[in-house]
């Protein structure tokens, strides 16, 4: 399988191009490099091509909020900055401003700072979110398929609905439009927020198995295998436990998750995955699989959607 390769970049730390010789490592063993030269959790960031970065910003206790850069025009949107002033003060060390704010659902640990994000940036900012779910100072307002460009930047997403987790969650899709030195072979960024985590999906909370089960067949189909997913909370380690469960001989889920629990004990992030590798370990993205069938003892993917969220419900 082809590799993947980002530029992550760290302040006070000069970048260089990786080696292209590294393209054709397993996926896998790329993204370990790739974390491994990401250093500590503040001021991580990650370029995808030459006009667009992801800086993560941990929140709350486990939550993942983002800024999404425009390092040409040197603007961002902050994804989920349900604690602003953390989002701002990111902004600050990497000498961009906040333009927008993009808003996956309406529970509080992610759309619980807009009004205050907006009372500090001023009301010209833009709220972007689901036409659907109540999202605080919402602005722009999308639905499935819907796209946007972020406001005084070159970056256009596109909406995807997810319901289930809340009735009208979205999540947002960049498109990488070049393969410039920075990146090699990663072709899009999605902000999954709580419906898909790193071998994992969010809880049914307004929607069901048959929800959740159809979202996930759109996340195989329509994004590319190499799009980098940027999840809403640093679930990884109990997830990749879970999964272990699931599929014991799975040897895409013990190597993930001896990487992960020597991330976190280093106080390092786990984002990003990237779905292609997605697909070896997230059993929740492959109902389909027999091994998956065969742990739950369910052939229509449905029910196996149901029986393993209520599975790792009670794990």
């Amino acid at each position: 399988m082809m590799g993947f390769v980002f530029s992550v970049l760290r302040v006070g730390w000069n970048p260089s191009i990786l080696s292209r010789s590294r393209i054709h490592k397993s996926c896998t063993s790329v993204l370990r490099m790739i974390h491994s030269r990401s250093g500590s959790r503040a001021n991580t960031l990650i370029q995808l091509d030459s006009k667009t970065a992801v800086l993560p910003v941990p929140i709350l206790n486990d939550n993942y909020s983002y800024l999404l850069i425009d390092t040409v025009e040197k603007t961002a949107a902050a994804v989920d900055p349900a604690e602003p002033e953390k989002l701002i003060q990111a902004a600050e060390s990497q000498n961009v401003k906040i333009s927008s704010i993009l808003t996956t659902h309406h529970h509080w640990d992610h759309a619980g700072g807009n009004v205050k994000m907006v009372q500090m940036l001023g009301n010209d900012i833009e709220v972007v979110g689901s036409a659907v779910d109540p999202i605080p100072k919402i602005t722009v307002r999308m639905n499935d398929g819907d796209t946007h460009r972020i406001r005084n930047t070159q970056l256009s997403i596109r909406a995807m609905a997810s319901p289930c987790h809340t009735r009208g969650h979205v999540m947002f899709y960049v498109d990488v439009q070049d393969s410039a030195a920075t990146t090699d072979v990663i072709k899009g960024i999605l902000f999954s927020g709580d419906t898909l985590f790193i071998a994992g999906c969010g809880r049914f909370f307004e929607g069901d198995a048959n929800d959740m089960q159809k979202v996930m067949a759109r996340i195989r189909s329509e994004f590319p295998k190499e799009t980098a997913v940027f999840c809403g909370h640093e679930y990884t380690v109990g997830n990749l436990k879970f999964a272990k469960s699931i599929e014991p001989q799975n040897e895409a889920v013990e190597e993930k998750l001896n990487w992960a629990v020597q991330k976190l004990a280093k106080n390092e992030f786990t984002v990003p995955s990237v779905l292609a590798e997605e697909l070896k370990y997230n059993p929740f993205l492959r109902t389909n699989s027999d091994s998956i069938q065969k742990a739950t003892g369910l052939v229509d993917p449905v029910q196996v959607m149901s029986k393993l969220r209520s599975l790792k419900n009670n794990f």
